[in-house]
């Protein structure tokens, strides 16, 4: 229930001592501001560890900014690399596996006919043995390459549910939701949270290196 209702939730580190932050609610006159502050210095003080709390709305700003400095004005980017990869996929590794599918399916069929060859004493046994060893080597070939072209294109799905989330995280409002927690963990590894900037460590490698956006 808490890593539900506020997105950030174990994703945040402490840039200076590793420590997880903790979300707490500072008085602000009369305003109720929430911030993040680091769990050790919380606990232990600024004599183990020199950090400051984190206004929420800095970093929920920070975040997006950060995000949105990746794909350029609007998911342009997003869109052209979702087509490539969409044209690569279909004229490529979806005509082959169906290419390899279709194989398959003759090799089972010319074995079912070489048994029945065998029993009716169509072919001798050294070339149904013959044969056998032909069709099993050509199979095993296929159904390899079957599986690494499967791999491929789970992998070409992967890679575009998270553009499309990277997308929603983009386009959307200003405030993260309880719906963007569950993006925002698809999306992001860890954030490393300093004084004056955040560390953005993606799922899929690599890392954006952000100031904080105060307003």
């Amino acid at each position: 229930r808490y890593t539900s209702k506020y997105p950030f939730s174990g994703l945040l580190i402490c840039g200076i001592c590793g420590h997880r932050l903790r979300r707490h609610v500072c008085t602000v006159g009369k305003k109720k501001v929430p911030a993040w502050g680091c769990t050790n210095r919380i606990s232990n003080g600024r004599a183990v560890c020199d950090s400051h709390h984190i206004n929420e709305d800095v970093l929920e700003r920070t975040y997006r900014a950060a995000l949105g400095s990746i794909i350029g004005d609007a998911g342009e980017i997003i869109d052209v690399i979702q087509e490539s990869c969409g044209i690569v996929m279909a004229q490529d590794s979806h005509q082959e596996l169906d290419a390899v599918q279709r194989e398959i399916i003759e090799i089972q069929e010319a074995v079912l006919a070489l048994h029945k060859a065998k029993q009716q004493g169509a072919i001798t046994d050294t070339d149904y043995d013959l044969k056998v060893l032909t069709y099993s080597q050509r199979m095993a070939g296929l159904q390899e390459r079957q599986k690494e072209l499967k791999a491929t294109a789970n992998r070409y799905a992967e890679a575009k549910y998270w553009l499309d989330n990277l997308k929603e995280q983009i386009q959307s409002g200003s405030a993260l939701s309880t719906d963007d927690a569950i993006i925002m963990r698809s999306l992001v590894e860890r954030i490393i949270v300093y004084d004056d900037r955040m560390e953005i460590h993606l799922r899929v490698g690599g890392t954006i290196d952000f100031a904080y956006v105060l307003t």
